[in-house]
């Protein structure tokens, strides 16, 4: 499903202190594409996918298309504003999507420390709902989170662990699907090791600066006023 009026571009999104997600109508969402800031393609945006998580970037300041200068600008509230310093939204979306955008965003030290390695993409506001930059790329229905029963995935890891106590490489799988949401590793326990699976590596330094949005369960926007 794509946005079917090429007019309309969804509004761009931004964390407050606090991690709450806010939409801004007057400013349109925005990608990037390497170093270069792009105007988003209604065409190329979906909804955001079952299953996806959205994460704040700390230490950015977010980029959007303003309509009325024609140009990419940093947004930042006025300094009496209570959210604080705002960041920048990313969503990582649920596997079977491939990414079209990378979300824009400047950041506030350029030799800060770096952002862990997800798959971060354009995401932005639209009618009642968060829209991506990106299409369904693995059609195998394995990948949909609908599939899933998280207490069978959690029985089949403990049992395969039990098993495989001595197994340096189950145990490590088995503790990211139980504490991480990978979704191939949770493929992996839940169907009996039938299907390959990627190798995750421990948290890598900096991690913790990325965190998922506190407010992605709730209904969203929580408007400016």
């Amino acid at each position: 499903m794509t946005i079917s009026l090429k007019k309309d571009v969804p509004s761009m999104v931004y964390a407050d202190k606090t991690g709450s997600i806010f939409d801004y109508p007057g400013l349109q969402m925005a990608g990037r594409s390497g170093l270069t800031f792009e105007k988003v393609n209604p065409e190329d945006l979906i909804p955001l996918p079952e299953g996806s998580e959205l994460f704040v970037l700390p230490g950015t300041v977010p980029v959007a298309w303003d309509p009325q200068q024609k140009d990419f600008v940093n947004f930042e509230p006025a300094p009496s504003s209570s959210q604080g310093k705002i960041m920048a939204v990313a969503a990582f979306m649920a596997p079977a999507y491939t990414q079209l955008l990378l979300p824009a965003y400047r950041k506030r030290d350029p030799l800060g420390t770096p952002l862990p390695l997800f798959a971060y993409t354009a995401v932005g506001w639209w009618k009642g709902k968060f829209y991506v930059a990106g299409f369904r790329s693995d059609t195998d229905r394995r990948q949909d989170i609908s599939g899933f029963d998280v207490k069978k995935v959690k029985r089949n890891t403990l049992k395969l662990m039990r098993q495989k106590k001595h197994n340096r490489l189950i145990q490590h799988l088995g503790k990211c699907s139980l504490t991480l949401d990978v979704r191939q590793l949770k493929i992996f326990f839940l169907e009996g090791m039938r299907h390959r699976c990627h190798l995750p590596r421990y948290a890598t330094p900096g991690a913790s600066d990325v965190f998922p949005s506190r407010k992605k369960e709730v209904p969203l926007p929580l408007r400016t006023g």
